[in-house]
């Protein structure tokens, strides 16, 4: 049994790089396949070990030995006896060892951002925020919100090269605190802006109401 020539597998998009795996595997299989390990065995040599079924993929080692699993019987890299071999043989680092559960609880769980900051612009077609009722406490109706309104100030600013409209934050912080946030190390000061809305509806109320009664002083 011979083996094959050695294959180099470029940096390239996902489906390319499974292709390549594949014609690599295939040429394994052609002349570096049996049930039996090669007779002439050389450090780094691939071997597929079809004693088991399904086959698993074998590396010699780098002294020349014996024979490391890349591959264990499931056709994946869970549950092979010596993670920290098969890490350094792959190059990859501990997600290379893991099942596909694996990977969708570690995708999970980075999906499930807190507390997370972005620089630049984030697009979304909605973005929603956590509201249930049973999610909150001390709710109480806002007063006075028209005042509130009228002692903020809306401005156009330049930030990260382009013009933009909002408030200050250190402004805001003095008459909303609650929608005002600052950074634990750098103490840079974030807003809230979504959070403003219900001070807005109130305000809204409180207008609409005013004009009833100027209307209703009229008649």
């Amino acid at each position: 049994m011979t083996q094959t020539s050695s294959f180099t597998i470029a940096n390239d998009a996902g489906a390319a790089v499974r292709a390549r795996i594949n014609e690599v595997i295939a040429a394994l299989q052609s002349t570096s396949a049996g049930a039996s390990a090669p007779s002439a065995a050389v450090a780094g040599m691939l071997w597929v070990d079809t004693s088991v079924s399904p086959p698993v993929l074998r590396r010699r080692n780098a002294t020349n030995t014996g024979w490391d699993a890349l591959l264990d019987a499931v056709g994946n890299l869970a549950g092979l006896s010596n993670n920290a071999v098969a890490r350094t043989n792959l190059g990859l680092g501990s997600m290379a060892t893991k099942s596909a559960a694996d990977y969708d609880t570690e995708i999970a769980a980075k999906a499930a951002l807190s507390g997370a900051t972005f620089t630049g612009v984030v697009t979304a077609p909605n973005f929603v925020s956590s509201s249930d009722a049973r999610l909150k406490s001390d709710v109480e109706t806002i007063a006075g919100a028209l005042a509130l309104v009228s002692a903020l100030r809306g401005v156009r600013f330049t930030m990260d090269g382009s013009r933009q409209i909002g408030v200050i934050a250190q402004e805001v912080q003095a008459v909303l605190p609650e929608v005002v946030r600052a950074d634990a190390q750098t103490g840079q000061l974030s807003v809230a802006y979504g959070n403003i809305t219900g001070l807005l509806i109130e305000a809204v109320k409180e207008l609409s109401a005013r004009v009833a009664e100027l209307e209703e002083a009229r008649l």
